[in-house]
């Protein structure tokens, strides 16, 4: 099992890492909780399942455009093989850059907040494991955090009051 909290943790860390499960969600030091983007997929494994269903898929691109064969997509059961991969590499790029920029965004609007408000908002991100640690999460979290200050100071006070 990986370990999610940082060597020397507390009590709070440890019950972090209970509820989280170890599921990807992190912590550097003492700053923000964060759960890393998953490793997208390498290229598929070729089952005889997948190039049977590859085969049919061709063979009904073909039997579509029967009087012109050089409008198909693909000619071969490889080359769709290769195009559902490459395709499937290309979304989870994607995906992967969506996240990261929204990592950004979210990085530079916390940099700007002042120094009471960074911390104000990291104890109530990192108390609050209901979230997962991901960017669009962090983000609206952030969004609402200072558009809901009295929601947010009662929830505050109980956190440290200790009855969560």
């Amino acid at each position: 099992m990986r370990k999610c909290a940082v060597q020397g943790s507390s009590e709070n860390d440890v019950a972090f890492e209970d509820r989280n499960r170890c599921q990807g969600v992190e912590r550097e030091g003492t700053g923000m909780r964060f759960k890393r983007f998953p490793f997208h997929p390498s290229p598929m494994v070729r089952t005889a399942r997948k190039i049977k269903n590859a085969a049919r898929a061709v063979r009904r691109e073909l039997d579509s455009v029967a009087l012109f064969p050089e409008l198909a997509r693909y000619s071969s059961v490889e080359e769709r093989l290769n195009q559902i991969d490459a395709t499937s590499i290309r979304y989870w790029q994607r995906m992967r850059d969506a996240d990261a920029e929204t990592w950004r965004k979210f990085r530079r609007r916390f940099a700007s907040l002042r120094q009471e408000d960074q911390e104000r908002f990291l104890e109530y991100w990192n108390a609050h494991v209901m979230f997962p640690g991901e960017a669009c999460y962090a983000s609206d979290t952030l969004t609402i955090f200072f558009k809901r200050d009295d929601w947010i100071a009662e929830d505050i006070k109980a956190i440290q009051g200790g009855e969560v």
